[in-house]
């Protein structure tokens, strides 16, 4: 009776190893599987694109799919503030937005979790869809960076420009929500727009937001 106990108890014995066993395997490849996804969201080095079609303009990342004026894109991006620009991982000159080929530009928003200062942005534009006003567009897409924030919309969402919207762009189709009348807002304050359409509300809240950057 005692030998068979025995038995029962090293066949017990062996199962209970081979479930832990299992388990640490099942949590390794778990960990590592978690490492690589965030080795790929973090690393903002790997961009399919040739070291001649690498710029740096203003601490910002420029990758080409094709030649772009470079002088052109720097009086772009001098307009606006250097800390705002030190938040954009990269900014992509694309012949095709894949994600959304009727997309003039588009603003990637990634976030790593328990880790703020891992934020990771990229604006892509599509240079075909831009010949004429490039600006427009890379500055409309640096209004979202500017509005974005981990939890919400940072100042679209505000009781204040939500207010200013329903006044000034309730008529303006697709830039009628508050989130694209805000990114357009600073687009076209930096074209000098707004003062012409007559947007002053827009023009004073924006101005107040720009100049108190650090």
């Amino acid at each position: 009776m005692s030998e068979k106990i025995f038995k029962l108890n090293e066949k017990i014995e062996k199962i209970f190893t081979f479930k832990r066993t299992l388990c640490v395997m099942l949590i390794c490849i778990s960990i590592n599987w978690i490492c690589s996804f965030a080795d790929k969201l973090i690393s903002f080095e790997d961009k399919p694109y040739p070291e001649e079609q690498y710029v740096e303009i203003n601490g910002v990342p420029v990758y080409f799919e094709e030649e772009y004026p470079v002088e052109k894109l720097t009086y772009i991006l001098s307009k606006v503030p250097n800390s705002l620009l030190k938040t954009i991982s990269s900014l992509n000159i694309v012949n095709r937005i894949d994600s959304d080929p009727t997309a003039n530009g588009l603003t990637d928003f990634r976030y790593l979790p328990f880790n703020k200062a891992n934020q990771k942005i990229d604006i892509y534009i599509d240079s075909n869809r831009n010949k004429i006003g490039m600006g427009n567009t890379v500055h409309h897409e640096i209004g979202h960076v500017l509005d974005s924030s981990e939890e919400a919309y940072r100042y679209s969402s505000s009781p204040e420009w939500k207010y200013i919207s329903k006044s000034e762009w309730s008529n303006d189709g697709y830039y009628s929500s508050p989130s694209e009348s805000f990114a357009e807002a600073v687009s076209r304050y930096y074209s000098g727009e707004l003062l012409e359409e007559n947007k002053t509300q827009s023009y004073q809240y924006i101005d107040l937001i720009l100049k108190n950057i650090k």
